[in-house]
């Protein structure tokens, strides 16, 4: 029997995302969930709209451009022993593998070179 409800919301249109948190942010958003019968949950995930609304300038053109250019960066370091289709395949797997959408990773696969 749960004594200490709190109140939690399902996204039907939601992702998970995990993250490890030190313990003592843990415990705290332990006690703030039970204080005012909030979900942890709910917590992180208001916190993280917040987050969001902040970065607003940063349009998801510009994060696949800043994408591209790391990939970019890493192609140099890598370009004397590997070949760019290699480089290319592999980089396709990282992406796919970050749940990139196949038009984002096209994208970022065809500003290489």
């Amino acid at each position: 029997m749960t004594i200490l409800k709190t109140k939690s919301r399902i996204l039907s249109e939601g992702k998970f995302v995990g993250v490890i948190l030190s313990k003592e942010l843990h415990s705290y958003l332990t006690l703030h969930s039970l204080a005012f019968g909030e979900s942890k949950s709910n917590l992180v995930r208001a916190q993280m709209s917040k987050w969001y609304d902040s970065q607003r300038e940063l349009t998801q053109s510009k994060l696949i451009e800043m994408i591209s250019q790391r990939a970019n960066d890493e192609w140099q370091k890598v370009s004397q022993f590997l070949p760019l289709g290699k480089f290319k395949q592999e980089l396709v797997k990282d992406l796919r593998k970050k749940k990139l959408t196949e038009g984002q990773i096209s994208i970022i696969i065809s500003s290489i070179g």
